[in-house]
């Protein structure tokens, strides 16, 4: 594996040759491929590769969201990447078939002061208890964003992917964070056919404390929730 620094070809990614390259933090890294590579098909070995493109799928999505893409560049390390910071942390919690209610959206952060959330032909629910009562709120935190992503699951149709992932996302101003909060967010009609299709979910839920320029100042970590 060799690393090049200023590379006058700019950044490279993919395949060149019988090389790999790929680009982080403005290095490129350039590394062999083998000759000749025949994948196991050990059941083992399938299902970490099954679990390996679940979560690099995940992983992606959460950096869709652009608060959550922010939240992870806090606790990258250096000369890793964000979406291999996101992998990392979830890999070992992903099944063979699809993301689990012990995957993440948020590294660890306060404890979300939620007592439930649901979803119903609307849209997400929740009942979030005062913010202030497991964060020392500052005078500068003066938002509120609530993220969320949904995984959709057990379709109810052979046609249909095994699960789906929707974005649910709400950003409230001059919150109070000294209160209770009842949270409703409606779904898309897009998103609501999505859910016609599914029997089951998982909730995976965070909160973000803002200022008054929208910066992400602290957050949660995630609360997650299985239907029955």
């Amino acid at each position: 594996m060799a690393t090049v620094n200023g590379s006058v070809l700019g950044n490279l990614s993919g395949k060149l040759g019988n090389l790999t390259a790929r680009t982080v933090e403005g290095k490129t890294i350039l590394a062999a491929r083998p000759s000749n590579f025949t994948p196991s098909m050990d059941q083992n070995a399938v299902d970490i590769r099954s679990k390996f493109g679940i979560t690099a799928g995940f992983a992606k999505y959460i950096l869709t969201i652009g608060t959550l893409e922010i939240i992870w560049k806090f606790v990258k390390k250096a000369g890793m990447s964000v979406f291999n910071t996101v992998l990392l942390y979830n890999f070992p919690f992903t099944s063979a078939a699809m993301p689990t209610a012990q995957n993440v959206i948020t590294p660890v952060g306060f404890n979300p002061p939620v007592s439930s959330v649901v979803i119903d032909a609307n849209g997400l629910a929740a009942s979030i208890a005062a913010v202030n009562t497991v964060a020392e709120i500052t005078a500068g935190e003066v938002k509120l964003s609530a993220v969320a992503i949904v995984c959709f699951h057990n379709p109810n149709s052979q046609d249909v992917p095994a699960y789906r992932l929707v974005p649910v996302v709400k950003d409230i101003e001059s919150f109070d964070f000294t209160s209770s909060y009842n949270l409703n967010i409606s779904f898309t009609d897009y998103q609501k056919n999505i859910q016609s299709k599914y029997d089951k979910y998982i909730i995976y839920l965070a909160l973000v404390t803002k200022d008054a320029a929208g910066n992400v100042v602290r957050y949660s970590s995630t609360y997650a929730k299985q239907s029955e």
